[in-house]
């Protein structure tokens, strides 16, 4: 609360087992936006908490500046997406009014080898960019929805997320292992039940790795 000069004690976030030994609990992503009561303020906590027998992206909230957390509530579990199974990480957070929140992430193909060193990471089909909202700070869940679509390879890289209104904006990068990644811009009006999609880079072909997208949204004019 003074510019970083000093800070809190360290106080355990996660309840006793969650990330347990022979675990991980893993890329924890923390953003700070209105709460669901007029002139409160949330704390929103992503992470992906595995073990031998799971793999599940979790969401805690604090309503009241980090004192206590509510408990995790799974925004998405390890397991069969269409034809693909998917493990889901690198989650990236926007907040609006009124508790408005959503949360976009990657999946990646883990049949293809998700470790470190997997060519999935590179971009792969069966890769997935994926996005849940919520309107009372997570306490209840949107439907889960794809935003990629089926011609793209996503690659594994936090897809950033922006909220204009009703209007949700998710970055992604899609390409392969030659390194040729063409940045995406995913537009829905509805919730995320339909998606407009807007190539960012303008090289008429795939020939550049781009990489490691953000992105800010202007609410008066809309630009992004």
């Amino acid at each position: 609360s003074n510019n970083g000069m000093t800070w809190a004690t360290p106080r355990p976030v996660d309840p006793a087992g969650t990330c347990v030994m022979g675990g991980i609990c893993d890329k924890p992503w923390l953003t700070a936006g209105p709460g669901v009561e007029a002139g409160t303020e949330a704390l929103y906590l992503g992470y992906l908490a595995q073990t031998q027998n799971a793999a599940n992206l979790l969401v805690q909230r604090s309503d009241d500046a980090a004192q206590t957390w509510s408990r995790p509530v799974v925004l998405a579990s390890a397991g069969q997406l269409g034809t693909t199974v998917v493990a889901h990480n690198l989650i990236q957070f926007a907040t609006g009014p009124s508790g408005r929140a959503v949360a976009a992430w990657a999946g990646i193909a883990a049949g293809q080898g998700a470790g470190e060193g997997s060519s999935a990471r590179l971009g792969s089909p069966s890769n997935r960019v994926l996005m849940r909202g919520s309107r009372d700070g997570f306490r209840t869940l949107e439907p889960l929805r794809i935003v990629s679509r089926p011609t793209d390879s996503p690659v594994y890289i936090q897809p950033p997320v922006a909220l204009d209104g009703d209007t949700v904006h998710v970055a992604y990068l899609t390409g392969d292992a030659s390194g040729a990644w063409d940045l995406i811009l995913a537009t829905s009006t509805n919730g995320g039940e339909s998606w407009q999609y807007r190539k960012v880079n303008d090289e008429p072909e795939s020939c550049a790795t781009h990489g490691f997208p953000a992105m800010l949204v202007d609410h008066e004019t809309h630009a992004v």
